[in-house]
């Protein structure tokens, strides 16, 4: 099974009052994706532990081990759906209510649509459209997915399931679903109907507990409308999504996302990221976009909302302290660090990021295996003393610096506003205006002075440049070459062609060459660029991840490796090597980074621009 990955969501001590008592979002059912209190008990459905009972329809779930569920994984829109998703580590299972009106074969239809329309693989191994409830059977990856439409007459009311396992464990979840989880007292996904009881929405318990609050797995909801933000807490995930259908305001058009209440956008390559209607979430009482997004080697959610008073750094402190101190599930919290011993973090004015170590033991089944996890958060400012965008990725250690070159690619697209988007949403308080500028991820140093490409040589007569894109004479491989960076210089010969680029902070090389000595594993490749490049550098060594293990990876396509090495400045600097094959076994693309070592984390984006743009033959 997949690890335990988690989400985000905010330490609720730097939330205002009203946001805390109304924002419960059941959205993102991962570690830690949302401002908690985001609505109040009665309005979510979630009764206890186990037990739900819909706001809008008046039907009952109910169940037990494994199924756990979350607050967050709650959320009812008026007018519109009422969902439920339970979680048993990597399986999920959903349960979503809607008005009746429509055919069940029409919304099981959509069902299956929403299922298998983003998927690498998907097949409809059966479908029965014809009886109640309306069922199908599919296979998405490597995953099975079971889906069953009810109608409930008595509850004028369609409820869709949506359980989902892995192929090979689907029998055994799909059996321990059947015994443990209900509607309305009846078993599901047995392919019998649901009669629907009789109705008791008016009934939904709303009391707090002594303490002013009631628990939904470990998320606290708060109840009690004068509780202050220091009395509530916030959930730990379990890495899924939760409503079934997409909010009014849909942002999503294609793979860009385009925030309907605060005007943010950012892109995606949804030949690495996975995002479907479901995992969005907008509303506007109180003010909250969010989307989240799944790779195979993590997660990632991004979201605005009025909180924090805008303020980057108290955002960041106070989901750090959040989890250190109070997140059940959550152990070993601290902030990871570079190969020096450095911590990994960095604020300015309208931005804050750190990097952080945990552990996650799921508090609901302790004899789970407790994961070792790392967790990205970034905070930036949307409207100063007013709003914040807050970027969360998490993946298990040992896939974090592949998964964060995804998330760098997601983040470096991000564009904020300089003017907020107006909305009727009225301020919490009173608070001085500044103007908002579009905060940068980390910093980047001015650099006025450009600079001048050096004379460029062939030995052939063609550099292949056009304009700012090169066509390998040799090869006929293609890339762009970013805006930002200039020639430094160009070596073009007989199957061996050298490009070198700067903008200033960076030197970025493409290299490509049918050198017998590069040209056999791609592993075996990186190394002989790292023993030539070690030659004349000063400490050249294999660079170490926050955990301890070597930076360095591979697969079918490609391998790459960081290095450290001391400059003669004294400064340290990263050496970050890739090969690609371009004909296996005749001819490698090597690309290489220079860059300060404290800079690495910010100028990776420069260079995964050129590497984002190569187009092979």
């Amino acid at each position: 099974m997949k690890t335990h990955i988690r989400s985000m969501r905010l330490a609720p001590a730097m939330l205002s009052v009203s946001l805390i008592a109304s924002l419960v979002l059941g959205f993102f059912a991962s570690a830690a994706a949302f401002p908690a209190g985001v609505l109040a008990q009665s309005d979510t459905g979630l009764v206890d532990d186990t037990t739900y009972l819909s706001p809008q329809f008046g039907y009952t779930v109910t169940w037990g081990a494994p199924w756990t569920t979350r607050a967050r994984n709650v959320t009812s829109n008026v007018g519109g759906f009422d969902s439920l998703t339970l979680r048993d580590g990597s399986n999920s299972l959903r349960i979503t209510g809607r008005a009746a009106g429509e055919d069940l074969s029409a919304v099981l239809d959509d069902a299956v649509a929403l299922e298998t329309n983003n998927a690498a693989s998907a097949t409809v191994d059966a479908q029965d459209s014809t009886a109640n409830p309306a069922t199908a059977t599919l296979t998405v990856n490597a995953n099975t997915v079971q889906i069953e439409v009810h109608a409930l007459e008595s509850r004028d009311a369609i409820v869709v399931i949506v359980l989902t396992a892995r192929s090979a464990d689907f029998d055994a979840v799909l059996a321990d679903t059947q015994e443990v989880v209900a509607i309305d007292d009846a078993p599901i996904l047995v392919g019998e109907p649901i009669s629907g009881g009789p109705s008791n929405r008016e009934s939904t318990p709303s009391e707090a507990t002594p303490e002013g609050r009631s628990r939904g797995g470990d998320k606290v909801i708060v109840t009690d409308e004068t509780a202050t933000p220091e009395e509530t807490a916030t959930e730990e995930p379990s890495g899924d999504r939760v409503t079934d259908e997409a909010p009014a305001q849909s942002g999503i058009d294609g793979t860009t996302y385009t925030s309907p209440n605060f005007g943010y956008s950012f892109e995606w390559d949804d030949r690495d990221w996975t995002v479907s209607p479901e995992d969005e979430v907008s509303q506007t009482d109180p003010v909250l976009d969010a989307l989240y997004l799944e790779a195979e080697t993590g997660n990632l959610s991004i979201y605005g909302f009025d909180g924090y008073d805008g303020d980057p750094a108290t955002c960041l402190q106070g989901e750090s302290d959040y989890y250190e101190n109070d997140s059940a599930g959550v152990s070993d919290w601290e902030m990871a660090e570079n190969a020096d011993g450095d911590p990994l973090t960095k604020e300015d004015d309208d931005f804050a990021w750190g990097v952080f170590n945990l552990t996650y033991q799921n508090p609901d089944d302790p004899d789970a295996d407790p994961a070792k996890l790392t967790d990205y958060i970034e905070c930036r400012t949307l409207v100063p003393g007013q709003s914040i965008l807050i970027i969360f990725a998490s993946a298990p250690r040992s896939s974090y610096n592949d998964h964060i070159d995804l998330v760098q690619a997601v983040i470096d697209t991000i564009d904020i506003p300089a003017t907020p988007v107006s909305r009727e949403t009225p301020e919490p308080t009173e608070r001085p205006q500044r103007e908002t500028v579009t905060p940068e991820p980390t910093e980047r140093p001015d650099n006025d002075v450009t600079p001048e490409p050096t004379e460029t040589t062939s030995a052939n007569g063609g550099d292949g440049l056009d304009g700012s894109v090169f066509t390998s004479p040799s090869f006929g491989f293609v890339f762009t070459i970013p805006a930002e960076f200039s020639i430094q210089n160009t070596q073009i010969d007989p199957g061996d062609e050298t490009l070198t680029l700067t903008n200033g902070v960076s030197v970025v090389t493409v290299h490509a060459t049918d050198s017998a000595d590069y040209t056999g594993s791609l592993t075996s490749c990186v190394e002989a660029v790292a023993a030539t490049a070690g030659a004349d550098r000063d400490r050249f060594r294999l660079d170490r991840t926050a955990d301890g293990s070597a930076f360095q990876g591979s697969d079918d396509r490609s391998a790459y490796a960081n290095y450290t090495f001391t400059g003669s400045d004294g400064v340290k600097y990263a050496y970050f090597i890739e090969c690609r094959a371009i004909e296996e076994g005749e001819s490698v693309l090597i690309v290489t980074q220079e860059v300060p070592y404290d800079q690495y984390t910010t100028e990776r984006a420069a260079r995964r621009e050129v590497q984002n743009s190569i187009q092979m033959p």
